[in-house]
C-alpha cells in the first residue's frame, strides 16, 4: 500500500513539474509587446475668434497627411470650433475620422478636460513617443486665467474662458506628460512658462513674439514632427520661420514683417535657473535707470510684459559702457549665456517686429520686474521661475 501511495506522489510530482515546465516555457516564448511609433495631438481650442484660421489648418494637416506620416504613427486633433462641439478626430493618407465627441458642460481649457483627452489618445494608440501641438491664443506666463476676465489668457480662449500655466502643468502631469510640445500661439516661449512646466516635457518649440495668425505651415511641418527616430523638432521650427520669411519678402507688409522661433530642451533649464538666481541676487539695484532690454511687443515700454532674456542679464550685470556692475559679473554673464546655450537649441528672428527692430534674440522672453511690487502683476509672484529665481532681486 505504502509503495503504491509512493508512485502515485512521485508521478503527481512528475506531472506538475511537468506543467511548470511547459509554462514556463510558454511564458519564455511570449516576448512582451515592443511599444512603436509616435502619435501627435494637436489640441485645438478653437472657440473664438481664430476659429476660421482653424479650418484652414485643419485642411493643411489633412494635405500633409496625405503624403504619409508613417507606419505605426497616429495624427490626432481635438477640435473645439465656434458653433460646434468639441471632438477628437484621427487623421490619416485616406482622409479623417471621428473618434469620439465630446460635451461643452467642461471647458476645453479645464484641467480635467485637457488631461481626458491626452488619457483617451495615449489608450487609443499605445505608441511609443508623445507630441503635443497646443493650438489657440497664448500670452505665456501671463497668470490670467479662467477665474478672470481680462482680454489675454495663458493659453487658450475657449469663448472667453483661458488656463493658467499653473494649470497648464496639472494637465499635463496628470496625463502623464508628453515628448514634446509645439505652442502654436503667441508669446509661449518665456523662461517663466518653459520653467513651469520643465517637468512635463522633454522639450518645446515656439514664439517669443506674437505669432501671424496663420500660424504653423502644418502641411510643410507634418513631415518633421514624424520624422525617423524622434520628431525633428528643429526642422519644424525651421521650417516656419522659413515659411514667413517668405511670405514677408513677397508681401511686404510692414504690419506682417515678423517671425520668431526656438526649440528650448527642458533637461537644461535648472543650470539656467541657477546661473540666473546667482545674477539676479548680486544685482543691485535690479535694472539701471533708463535701461530697456530688448522688447517682443508693440506697446509701450511699461506695459510690456516680454523682454529678451539675455539682453536682461546683460543689463544686470553691465552697464551701457560694458563696465561691470559688480565684481565677478562677467563671469555670471558668461556661465548664463554657456548654459541658454545648452538648453536653446535652436533660434531665429527677424529685423523687426512691426515697427520695433528686432537686436536681441535668444530664444526665450521674460518679464522684467521693475520695483518691489511688480510680483504681484497678473499673479507673477505664484510662478515657480519667481520663487526659485526672480524673487532675489533688489530694488
Amino acid at each position: 500500500m505504502k509503495t503504491r501511495i509512493l508512485k502515485y506522489a512521485i508521478c503527481l510530482v512528475a506531472t506538475i513539474s511537468g506543467l511548470m515546465a511547459v509554462s514556463s516555457c510558454s511564458d519564455n516564448d511570449e516576448p512582451e509587446t515592443e511599444k512603436k511609433g509616435r502619435t501627435v495631438l494637436v489640441y485645438m481650442v478653437a472657440n473664438n475668434n481664430l476659429s476660421s484660421f482653424g479650418n484652414d489648418d485643419y485642411e493643411e494637416m489633412l494635405e500633409g497627411a496625405r503624403a504619409g506620416i508613417g507606419e505605426d504613427n497616429h495624427l490626432l486633433i481635438y477640435r473645439h470650433s465656434r458653433g460646434a462641439g468639441p471632438e477628437l478626430v484621427s487623421i490619416t493618407a485616406s482622409g479623417a475620422e471621428t473618434v469620439k465627441s465630446y460635451g461643452t458642460e467642461e471647458s476645453s481649457v479645464a484641467i480635467a478636460r485637457m488631461a481626458e483627452v491626452i488619457k483617451e489618445v495615449k489608450r487609443i494608440t499605445d505608441t511609443e513617443q508623445y507630441g503635443l501641438v497646443l493650438w489657440s491664443h497664448g500670452s505665456g506666463w501671463v497668470n490670467d486665467g479662467i477665474e478672470k476676465t481680462a482680454s489675454k489668457r495663458s493659453f487658450g480662449d475657449d469663448a472667453g474662458r483661458r488656463m493658467n500655466n499653473s494649470a497648464l502643468r496639472k494637465a499635463l502631469l496628470e496625463a502623464g506628460g508628453v515628448d514634446w510640445i509645439y505652442f502654436d500661439c503667441c508669446y509661449m516661449m518665456s523662461i517663466e512658462t518653459l520653467y513651469e512646466l520643465r517637468s512635463c516635457t522633454r522639450r518645446f518649440a515656439g514664439s517669443v513674439t506674437e505669432l501671424q495668425t496663420p500660424g504653423m505651415p502644418y502641411h510643410l511641418n507634418l513631415k518633421y514632427f514624424f520624422a525617423p527616430g524622434e520628431a525633428d523638432l528643429v526642422g519644424a521650427a525651421k521650417s516656419t520661420f522659413e515659411y514667413y520669411e517668405a511670405r514677408i519678402a513677397e508681401e511686404g507688409d510692414v504690419m506682417n514683417n515678423y517671425c520668431t522661433m526656438s526649440v528650448v530642451n527642458s533637461a537644461n533649464l535648472g543650470r539656467v535657473a541657477k546661473a540666473a538666481q546667482t545674477i539676479y541676487a548680486k544685482a543691485n539695484p535690479a535694472l539701471p535707470e533708463g535701461s530697456t532690454p530688448q522688447m517682443y511687443s508693440n506697446v509701450r515700454e511699461s506695459a510690456c510684459k516680454y523682454f529678451d532674456f539675455a539682453d536682461y542679464a546683460g543689463l544686470l550685470t553691465h552697464d551701457a559702457a560694458g563696465v561691470e556692475r559688480y565684481a565677478g559679473s562677467t563671469a555670471d554673464l558668461k556661465e548664463l549665456k554657456a548654459a541658454i546655450g545648452m538648453a536653446v537649441e535652436y533660434d531665429a528672428a527677424t529685423p523687426m517686429l512691426r515697427r520695433l527692430p528686432i537686436n536681441s534674440h535668444c530664444g526665450m522672453s521674460t518679464y522684467v520686474l521693475r520695483n518691489g511690487e511688480s510680483y504681484k502683476t497678473e499673479d507673477y509672484g505664484d510662478l515657480s521661475w519667481y520663487r526659485d529665481v526672480a524673487s532675489v532681486l533688489k530694488f
